[in-house]
């Protein structure tokens, strides 16, 4: 008899609505059983947010985590506090601690204030998050997720970032971990996966052709990769 996959537990990035997963989620099908977990608009914090996460926990049922970007930190923490719950752990695009250099975290402190009083474009999303190949779809998709929160709570996410620190908690996890890394990544460079590596040399890296949001930008290719992870755990 076969063994059930463990449920995948989507941690969204800095919308923090989950409704970017609608491609992932189509390409993973009913093969695995899935939750996104969806932030409110109006959480900025980590710690806010880490009883909604646990609620999702329980021994009866492995979980796996599957976080990006601004999850990605927090995603360390919770899942350094419940391994016997958390199987293993999915980090597309993460960092565990500030991911920009030390003249690029001045710039983003000083800009945050104005950085998100204007609306997302198309040039920016394609730009930044998605490449400028994507689909008016997406971007569109991208503009809808982030029009309803309000810019002080973007600027707190961004702020989080730019002082998270999990190194601690990425030592203390013993978990399989898989990263997922875009090799046309704008937003985080690699020297967040060399730290990562630094810490937990045994963790499992795919590269992917892709820009920032790989998981929407190449949802086939990311489901394909999680999917066979969850079977080599197993």
């Amino acid at each position: 008899m076969l063994t059930p996959r463990p449920k995948l537990l989507l941690m969204p990035g800095l919308d923090g609505s989950g409704d970017l997963f609608d491609g992932l989620l189509r390409e993973l099908g009913a093969s695995v059983d899935t939750e996104v977990l969806r932030y409110p608009r109006s959480a900025s914090a980590f710690e806010k947010l880490a009883p909604m996460a646990t609620r999702a926990f329980s021994e009866s049922s492995p979980v796996v985590v599957v976080a990006e970007s601004f999850s990605t930190p927090f995603a360390i923490e919770i899942t350094a506090g419940h391994q016997r719950e958390i199987h293993a752990l999915v980090l597309c695009n993460g960092f565990a601690t500030n991911p920009l250099s030390g003249f690029e975290s001045l710039m983003a402190s000083l800009l945050t204030p104005w950085l998100f009083r204007l609306p997302v474009t198309d040039l920016t999303a394609r730009t930044f998050l998605v490449g400028r190949d994507t689909s008016a779809e997406l971007v569109h998709a991208i503009k809808r997720a982030v029009l309803p929160i309000k810019p002080a709570v973007l600027c707190a996410r961004l702020n989080a970032v730019l002082n998270c620190d999990a190194r601690q908690a990425l030592r203390q996890i013993t978990v399989p971990v898989l990263y997922l890394q875009a090799t046309r990544d704008r937003l985080i460079g690699p020297s967040s996966l060399e730290l990562i590596r630094r810490i937990k040399p045994d963790i499992i890296v795919e590269r992917i052709d892709g820009p920032h949001l790989l998981l929407q930008k190449e949802p086939k290719r990311c489901a394909e990769i999680i999917l066979r992870f969850l079977d080599r755990i197993e």
